[in-house]
């Protein structure tokens, strides 16, 4: 797929630099060294040439490439860019016959569902959990097999508009390269957004990297790109007016070409005046500077205006149809979009490609705007009812021909009318569907839907519907406190209404959960001695206090609640002893922190019981049961038993609200596996809990699994990255006087011990003192003072280390706890 531009691009001027390094950067990539190129840069500078390029001499050096390239406006689009880019190889694939038989490979499956959402299409059994790691995963993979047969290219553009979903596994191949012959590179605005470059700056820092930044151009260089086409006066105006940059004098010496703009003041564009700082010629004479990255220039936009305006009707219909559509786009859905009878098209496009407007693009009856900045000019200029009625024409032709919902989503989220329930229905649709995919997009359309839904009294449950539906997609994308403002308006309407009396349990639950998530312990504590006092459902609701006493610090408070009298049936018998087996887990553990070990085995006992009776697809509860029922499980040394009931809940049918629930499994799992020594499958799964807790926002849960990658790293022996990556965990903008910092203090002190550090240790744990619920895990506590003796005798401190091993065998020498007693006599015998 040797894909080149179809038109024929003016000379690269003032680019010897840029074009070296991109020489260089290929000739590694041949001799197998993968990579990131990265161009960024304000509009119009010259990103987009030095990309095609690119391709262009990869080509030359037989490289597979991929293109995609994002428009304004498709920011709703899960993997738009990415499916853009590999649009014509998997059209090609699409024909090369049946899959192989037999069982499929974790890889196979990863590549599928990666298929499956940059086609669009629904992956086949879904579990209903969180898809995007297998996602990128897949995408990683089908570079790396591509990268067998040849070097690939894969030549990203105007990343900055990229949808969420795109960018975030970009940001994953940034940070993980596929293995091989794989060049990504990406341009974008650098100024456009500057969380978006932050964070695929940070992204590539580990990666071989190299970043331009094309500057604008002098006068003289100017002139070259201008050629003889001026004469001297138009040309001084245009280097004035265009500060520069290069596509913008392209622009403006077309329209002084065509007898517009003579005479126009060198202020014209954008008010801007000459003289001002900014490139100079090579006599020194000053250029007017672009600005940055603001709005394109007006004269540059009447530019591209004047160009369209001089086209037939049909022409501009299409040309119009088409920046609705996208860029590139596929010829009927700009037709579509156009609304142009079907003897119009030929003329119209023909026209266009004349023009030079749009251009070919990879496929069949699929082209591209000359420029990203054509089609951002033309579309911007479009009448905002033109543009409704051509969203509605684009989503009717799109259902006509049986198109993927998402697609129809992103016309009728722009296009429909209030209390249109169709429309509704077909929002809601696409958001549950790619809801596993890209919850950002999710969140958007459900928000679209409900803005839909009229202030009807009859609709309040559809309203409450889409509210919890938002929320999800929100808590699944890291927009924690953004989610809980969508339940609590949803709690908010359901007490203000009637109808939907029987939502206000969940949407409560919801919250809390959230709140223990955001770190708002004490407003979840108050919501939640509330909810106790109602009666009927404050089962559930004693569940989460029980384990919110627990947070605190507070066993005995934990121990009251979970063992006060039988509350009101809840209906659900699958819930029940769902909350039964995790009211159990609490006491459990409680008993245990209180030292009644005997009482800690009998309730731990019968938590396993309940929840091993129970079915795990059965009950929303089960995994939260199953998660307390874990923690008595290792408080008490049952490691058999709780690594048993994690895969239990890693392999459960989950939906995507239980994602902080698979990423605390996840983690727990990395750890107990690391301990045992199983490195291989723990780093594999704690790669995964990173991954997960980067995208879910959630500080102290990626605390938590970053303390797994430090386990891996210093067990393999590779201590400066378990070093850096425990203070990455340790330095989470965390509430450092509740519960959650407890392993990963004791996972960072256990790090710089292996390092040498033995004051750094002391100084971790000394301002703390040993306490906090984390330590009531196996041996917590004796194994802070374990860390303690031992780096105080590598400091040389006897006394203070006998102090600590006497402490270690108060806590621990008695304990019916084999780990737990082991490692207290093994602290003393130490001393």
């Amino acid at each position: 797929m040797h894909t080149l531009p179809a038109h024929e691009p003016s000379p690269l001027v003032g680019r010897e630099h840029e074009l070296q390094a991109i020489d260089a950067t290929l000739s590694e990539l041949v001799d197998g060294d993968g990579g990131v190129l990265m161009v960024t840069g304000e509009p119009g500078i010259g990103k987009t040439r030095l990309l095609d390029a690119l391709r262009a001499r990869a080509a030359a050096r037989g490289a597979t490439l991929l293109h995609g390239r994002t428009a304004a406006a498709q920011g709703d689009l899960p993997y738009d860019v990415i499916a853009d880019a590999f649009a014509t190889l998997l059209a090609t694939s699409a024909t090369a016959g049946p899959a192989p038989a037999g069982p499929a490979s974790r890889s196979d499956v990863d590549v599928a569902t990666a298929v499956a959402a940059i086609t669009g299409a629904v992956p086949r059994d879904r579990s209903g959990g969180d898809e995007r790691f297998v996602i990128w995963r897949g995408v990683r993979r089908l570079l790396e097999q591509l990268a067998v047969r040849a070097p690939v290219v894969v030549a990203l553009d105007d990343v900055h508009w990229a949808d969420r979903a795109s960018l975030d596994l970009i940001a994953y191949l940034l940070r993980r390269p596929p293995a091989g012959r794989v060049l990504l590179a990406l341009a974008w605005r650098d100024a456009h957004d500057r969380a978006v470059t932050l964070e695929l700056v940070e992204a590539a820092r580990g990666s071989r990297a190299r970043r331009l930044a094309p500057a604008r151009l002098s006068a003289a260089q100017l002139a070259q790109l201008l050629g003889a086409q001026l004469d001297d006066g138009d040309l001084r105006a245009v280097v004035v007016e265009s500060g520069g940059n290069p596509f913008y004098a392209e622009q403006l010496g077309r329209r002084r070409l065509r007898g517009g703009g003579r005479g126009a003041s060198s202020s014209s564009a954008g008010g801007r005046a000459a003289g001002a700082a900014g490139a100079t010629d090579t006599a020194g004479t000053a250029i007017a500077p672009t600005d940055g990255d603001g709005d394109v220039p007006q004269s540059v936009v009447a530019a591209v205006e004047a160009e369209v305006e001089a086209l037939g009707e049909s022409a501009r219909r299409l040309a119009r149809g088409a920046a609705i559509t996208g860029d590139p786009f596929v010829l009927e859905s700009a037709v579509a979009a156009a609304g142009i009878a079907a003897a119009e098209v030929g003329p119209a496009l023909d026209a266009l490609t004349s023009a030079s407007l749009v251009v070919a693009a990879d496929g069949a009856r699929r082209f591209s705007f000359r420029h990203p900045i054509v089609r951002r000019a033309i579309h911007d200029a479009i009448p905002l009812g033109w543009q409704i009625d051509a969203h509605a024409r684009a989503a009717r032709a799109l259902e006509a021909n049986a198109a993927p919902t998402h697609l129809r989503a992103h016309h009728i989220a722009r296009s429909a009318a209030r209390g249109d329930l169709d429309a509704v229905a077909t929002l809601r649709a696409a958001a549950s569907t790619v809801l596993p995919q890209s919850p950002a997009s999710s969140a958007e359309w459900a928000a679209a839907a409900r803005a839909l839904v009229e202030d009807d009294p009859a609709q309040l449950r559809a309203r409450v519907e889409l509210l919890e539906l938002e929320a999800r997609a929100l808590m699944a994308c890291g927009r924690l406190e953004a989610a809980h403002a969508a339940l609590a308006a949803g709690l908010a309407a359901v007490d203000a209404g009637s109808g939907a009396d029987d939502r206000h349990a969940g949407l409560l639950r919801q919250i809390i959960y959230l709140e223990l998530l955001l770190g708002w312990f004490d407003r979840a504590r108050l919501r939640l001695a509330r909810a106790f006092e109602d009666g009927p459902g404050s089962d559930v609701m004693r569940l989460y206090l029980a384990a919110l006493q627990l947070v605190l610090v507070d066993p005995d408070g934990a121990l009251a609640v979970g063992t006060a009298p039988e509350p009101a049936e809840v209906a659900d018998p699958a819930d029940r002893n769902a909350v039964r087996s995790a009211l159990l887990a609490t006491a459990a553990i409680a008993r245990q922190a209180l030292g009644d070990i005997a009482a800690a085995q009998a309730d731990c006992d019968g938590a396993a019981a309940l929840l091993d009776a129970g079915d795990p697809d059965g009950s929303d509860l089960w995994p939260e049961a199953a998660l307390l029922v874990v923690l008595a499980e290792r408080t008490l040394d049952r490691e058999r038993q709780a690594i048993a009931h994690l895969r239990q809940i890693l392999g459960a049918r989950r939906p995507m609200r239980q994602i902080h629930i698979e990423l605390r499994a996840t983690t727990e799992l990395a750890l107990m596996l690391a301990e045992r020594g199983d490195l291989a499958e723990a780093a594999e799964l704690a790669e995964t809990a990173v991954e997960t807790g980067r995208l879910v926002n959630s500080r102290w849960l990626l605390a938590n699994a970053l303390a797994a990658q430090v386990a891996v790293a210093r067990l393999r022996g590779d201590v400066p990255r378990a070093v850096a990556l425990a203070r990455e965990a340790f330095e989470q903008p965390l509430d450092r006087t509740r519960a959650y910092p407890g392993t990963q203090r004791r996972t960072l002190g256990a790090t710089y011990l292996a390092a040498g550090d033995a004051s750094a240790c002391v100084e971790l744990f000394r301002p703390a003192g040993v306490s906090g619920a984390a330590d009531m895990a196996p041996g917590g506590r004796v194994l802070v003072h374990e860390l303690l003796a031992e780096a105080e005798l590598l400091r040389g401190d006897v006394a203070a280390a006998r102090a600590e091993a006497t402490a270690a065998r108060e806590r621990g020498g008695d304990s019916p706890l084999p780990r737990t007693r082991a490692r207290a006599l093994r602290t003393d015998a130490r001393v």
